[in-house]
């Protein structure tokens, strides 16, 4: 199937739905990619953008809905959608068998978001449970049935074709969208460096963040003590897990008022955080591309 200007796009969007996915980074992601999608000056009509969901998940956010033309449950093209593409936005997270009959239809065009190869580059620590590690290869092997794949990072394209063997013609790399409401404001002039309140750190539940090395590097700086320059790590942590920091922290020579934590930020304090922010580390062991990274900038 060739990819011709459809009449519709029918999008996998249970990504959208899934309350661990829909407002992080894969679901930022899709939604500025359907929202480019929709603006986009097509050679002709523009295609409908009709959501496929999963009637038992969560409905989708009115954010996310108008993005659509139409959402429906059923889970096959329908015969008068004329010449159609399917788009997963998430095809190693969620079945793929659940979109059989999209990716077995040889007239659709279909396309897949990729975003990383990273439990299988740490499988010990994500696949370990058989069941975990046998739907995961599920989901490697259904990838064979896309025409095309839209890669966050060149790292993330390279994976794909050395370590899945997809061939370099159907893959190209998207790259990650800011959204707008952390883009800076109209008249809103960078703040000067002797302004800049902190060190952005970006972190998160899962061990491969590894903040424990921006905390100990900076608790060692003498120049930032001296400097009381604090470090500023955002991500949900528990308590206790913000407690073993603050300890990691003092048993490496800082100070506790130099160490604070940001959590369930909206983007209004997400943009005042990096737009104070003196720099933005990212130390996490392996992302298939850090959005904290472009946001920052």
């Amino acid at each position: 199937m060739t990819a011709q200007t459809p009449a519709a796009i029918y999008v996998d969007a249970r990504a959208l739905q899934d309350p661990d996915y829909r407002f992080r980074g894969v679901g930022q992601h899709a939604a500025s990619l359907l929202d480019a999608l929709r603006r986009r000056r097509w050679s002709g009509k523009r295609p409908r953008l009709i959501a496929v969901t999963d009637v038992g998940r969560d409905p989708l956010h009115e954010q996310h809905r108008r993005i659509f033309d139409e959402v429906t449950s059923k889970v096959s093209p329908s015969p008068s959608a004329g010449k159609a593409w399917f788009l997963s936005l998430s095809p190693m997270t969620h079945d793929p068998v659940w979109g059989a009959a999209f990716l077995q239809d040889p007239f659709i065009y279909r396309v897949a978001l990729f975003y990383d190869l990273i439990p299988l580059q740490f499988s010990e620590r994500y696949l370990r449970d058989p069941n975990l590690r046998a739907d995961y290869l599920v989901a490697l092997a259904w990838l064979r049935q896309y025409d095309a794949f839209a890669a966050i990072s060149h790292f993330s394209a390279d994976g794909l074709i050395r370590q899945v063997n997809i061939k370099p013609r159907k893959v190209f790399v998207s790259g990650v969208a800011v959204r707008a409401s952390l883009q800076p404001r109209a008249g809103e002039a960078p703040l000067p460096w002797s302004d800049r309140r902190w060190i952005v750190v970006s972190g998160g539940g899962d061990p491969r963040k590894n903040p424990e090395c921006a905390v100990i590097a900076h608790a060692k700086s003498q120049i930032l003590n001296e400097a009381r320059l604090k470090l500023a790590v955002f991500g949900n942590y528990p308590p206790e897990m913000r407690a073993n920091f603050r300890k990691i922290y003092l048993e490496n020579g800082g100070e506790q008022e130099n160490l604070i934590f940001q959590s369930h930020l909206t983007d209004a304090d997400l943009h005042q955080l990096y737009r104070e922010g003196l720099v933005t580390v990212v130390p996490s062991r392996a992302e298939g591309f850090s959005i904290p990274i472009v946001e920052g900038n």
